[in-house]
């Protein structure tokens, strides 16, 4: 069993709105709360809105670790720019809505929803 703690780490406050030159930085942190070693999984999603209208939702790996028994394990990541940011083949970025998720072992554990702006 894991506990996880993100909500003003992960800046829920802070990303409301994101301009499209900012950095996105986010942390969290897990806690074992098993007797037993165990082994997470850990992945970051961005969901948001194409050009054409329809949802994509991408996820990316962050690590594979082994837990020993009531470990903590903190993560501190920065992305620039952020995966929906990168110009497609029409050189659109994807502005607009945007929702980001932890999943940790397949279960997403908590995430939030922000838009991106143009400069």
């Amino acid at each position: 069993m894991l506990s996880f703690s993100y909500a003003r780490e992960l800046g829920a406050e802070k990303y409301r709105v994101l301009p499209i030159n900012e950095v996105f930085d986010f942390s969290f942190g897990l806690q074992s709360e098993s007797d037993a070693a165990q082994t997470i999984l850990t992945y970051y999603a961005v969901a948001y809105k194409r050009p054409t209208g329809h949802i994509t939702r991408k996820r990316y790996r962050l690590s594979q670790r082994k837990l020993k028994p009531n470990q903590r394990v903190d993560y501190e990541k920065s992305l620039f720019p952020l995966p929906s940011l990168k110009p497609y083949d029409d050189g659109k970025a994807c502005l607009g809505w945007h929702r980001f998720e932890l999943e940790v072992n397949g279960d997403v554990l908590g995430g939030f929803d922000f838009e991106v702006t143009a400069p």
